[in-house]
């Protein structure tokens, strides 16, 4: 007989609506911080800012506070997946990899090779601007010499996820650098689980090790981002109905982490920015669950919002992953038309914006042929090299939702 999944684990209608979009918006906020990096002056650079510029500037600068975002978001569906399967008695391995392992490849490859061929290119025909050996003006954005990087030993490595534990990420593409984390805490969290659920000793103390050996590999930087990870986690271990004592805690969390985050903003703490990275966290944390508790097993969704939300979230993993080369590309493409850098007004803005189309089609056109044939591949890989029942297939079929 199947246990019954308890329903803290359950992610459906609204809630799962909802999470697309604000997948969506992250990495649509992570382009437009680069592209704002890449294209624009600086904020202190403007004469006179107006308000929207204001407002523009700041939601364009907050493209590593949307990592964070990812990283809740991610901790959130993956952890609730894993836990469904070990408490239904239906874990396995070979299950839970293959669905995270299609889904990261099947976008990841063509990524690194679309992102060979446009730094190739752009090196071997605008080399001479600088650019790809970064320039003293792009510092904020493009502080390494994506030229030197463009190596087999960075290409092998981030195949394997190893960037930023053993290599450098490949050329260009700075946002590779999530990735990594994002793999490392798919592995590292259900081992943790492990180590506590199994019914063997043995097992438990093999786990054990493992998380112990995991974390002598990975070191300090990307644990400590494991934290913000974990948020997602336990977000399902809170209350789940709007009780009186939900909701204080709902509106509560978020608005004492937004007072903590702004005290750190200025009073240096030692790890401040690592500090601010988990208090923005913890505040968007806090947004997620007033959310969870608005929409917690609503299963009604307008065709229309549905829609929007499948078409959206169905390229957010190409945008980000393969828009940053490409964005290089054209910035050393229009580097030596002046001016170099663009003052923000009605004109440059809608290049910025053009720019943002441009990227996204790009990434859409990419997600056809990778993200979208998801579970073919998985399906193809199931039938030529696997036997999986049908309940563990049941089980993991969220996996596809999350990054």
């Amino acid at each position: 007989m199947r246990k019954q999944i308890p329903k803290r684990w359950v992610i459906e209608g609204k809630l799962s609506i909802v999470l697309d979009l604000i997948r969506w918006t992250a990495a649509a906020i992570v382009v437009l911080s680069h592209i704002k990096g890449l294209y624009f002056v600086s904020y202190s650079e403007i004469d006179n800012p107006s308000w929207y510029l204001k407002i523009v500037y700041a939601i364009s600068s907050l493209g590593h506070q949307a990592v964070m975002v990812f990283f809740v978001l991610s901790g959130m569906l993956i952890s609730a997946n894993v836990m469904k399967a070990v408490e239904k008695g239906s874990w396995s391995w070979r299950t839970y990899l293959l669905h995270r392992l299609t889904r990261l490849y099947v976008v990841l490859v063509p990524a690194l090779l679309l992102g060979l061929l446009w730094d190739y290119a752009g090196n071997s025909a605008f080399g001479a601007t600088g650019i790809y050996d970064g320039l003293p003006e792009d510092q904020f954005i493009l502080n390494y010499s994506s030229a030197s990087l463009l190596t087999s030993k960075e290409f092998i490595g981030n195949l394997f996820f190893l960037q930023g534990v053993f290599v450098n990420h490949f050329g260009s593409n700075g946002p590779l650098w999530s990735l990594s984390f994002e793999f490392w805490y798919y592995i590292l969290f259900p081992c943790m689980v492990l180590s506590i659920s199994s019914k063997a000793n043995s097992l438990k103390i093999l786990y054990t090790l493992v998380v112990i050996a995991l974390a002598f590999m990975l070191g300090e930087h990307i644990l400590l981002y494991y934290l913000v990870w974990l948020l997602g986690f336990v977000l399902h271990l809170l209350p789940s109905s709007l009780t009186r004592k939900g909701v204080v805690f709902a509106l509560l969390w978020p608005l004492l982490a937004i007072a903590a985050l702004g005290g750190a903003r200025f009073f240096p703490l030692p790890l401040n920015d690592y500090l601010q990275d988990l208090l923005l966290a913890l505040a968007f944390s806090g947004f997620l669950y007033g959310i969870k508790l608005a929409y917690y097993r609503k299963p009604h969704v307008s065709p229309w919002l549905r829609r929007t939300s499948s078409l959206l979230a169905g390229y957010s993993y190409s945008l980000y992953l393969a828009h940053f080369p490409v964005l290089v590309f054209l910035h050393a493409l229009t580097y030596d038309r002046e001016p170099r850098k663009w003052q923000p007004d009605t004109q440059t803005l809608a290049y910025g914006a053009f720019l943002f189309i441009v990227i996204s089609v790009y990434a859409w056109m990419l997600a056809q042929l990778t993200e979208k044939q998801t579970t073919k591949a998985r399906r193809l890989i199931e039938r030529l090299f696997l036997r999986i029942p049908s309940s563990r297939k049941e089980t993991y079929s969220s996996f596809s939702r999350s990054k």
